[in-house]
């Protein structure tokens, strides 16, 4: 994904991002709607989280079926403020693991009996 569209304190905040594998950098704290993350997380590239999005191409996101211009520029708007929400994160309490999604993005990870129920 071409990240020069972007201000530099945003690309310099999704590189740190990335590289420390931030909580925020889960595609569901972005501020995405859910239409888009759910296109993205069942694209045949499965993307989950900002790494996922941002290695991808312009081009590889419009082959995305379903994918229009208009969530392209959702997703760039959600990155240009990046480095706003990483700046507040400090303020924002953690989600609790059993909260976030699973890596294959099936839905929150459920602790507890093969029910889903939490313990």
């Amino acid at each position: 994904m071409n990240l020069s569209a972007i201000s530099p304190a945003a690309q310099i905040a999704i590189v740190k991002g990335v590289e420390r594998d931030d909580w925020l950098a889960e595609l569901e704290y972005l501020g995405l709607s859910a239409r888009t993350i759910g296109l993205l997380e069942r694209s045949p590239y499965e993307i989950v989280t900002l790494s996922g999005l941002i290695r991808r191409s312009h081009d590889e996101l419009v082959e995305i079926n379903g994918l229009t211009e208009r969530a392209l520029q959702e997703i760039m708007d959600c990155l240009s403020r990046y480095h706003e929400l990483s700046s507040m994160k400090s303020l924002v309490v953690r989600p609790d693991a059993s909260e976030r999604r699973t890596p294959a993005g099936h839905g929150p990870a459920k602790q507890g009996s093969a029910t889903g129920s939490a313990t």
